[in-house]
């Protein structure tokens, strides 16, 4: 299987190395950038995009252009605590975590 995963990088979550482990190729796109283009051509080739610590939104024309499946991974307790920092906004609003 191959698999987009965009955000963190093995060094920030082991969820990278277990899918490398069980076979998978993974191929990695960190923070640095945001090109739309080239990440809908990589939708298109691969089977399964995760998004783990990416510190963009992407648009919901390009997930419908895409030709494979989209998970978003969040360390928050959604719908709170949304975008950076989660654990910090969550001890700090007193919010559900």
């Amino acid at each position: 299987m191959k698999i987009l995963f965009l955000g963190y990088d093995d060094t920030q979550t082991a969820l990278i190395n277990f899918l490398q482990d069980d076979g998978c190729v993974v191929t990695h796109i960190g923070n640095m950038t945001q090109d739309n283009i080239y990440l809908k051509h990589m939708m298109r080739t691969h089977d399964i995009t995760i998004s783990f610590g990416y510190r963009y939104i992407i648009p919901q024309s390009l997930l419908q252009q895409a030709t494979c499946k989209s998970i978003n991974l969040h360390i928050s307790y959604l719908p709170f605590n949304k975008g950076a920092h989660p654990n910090f906004w969550a001890f700090h609003d007193n919010t559900p975590h």
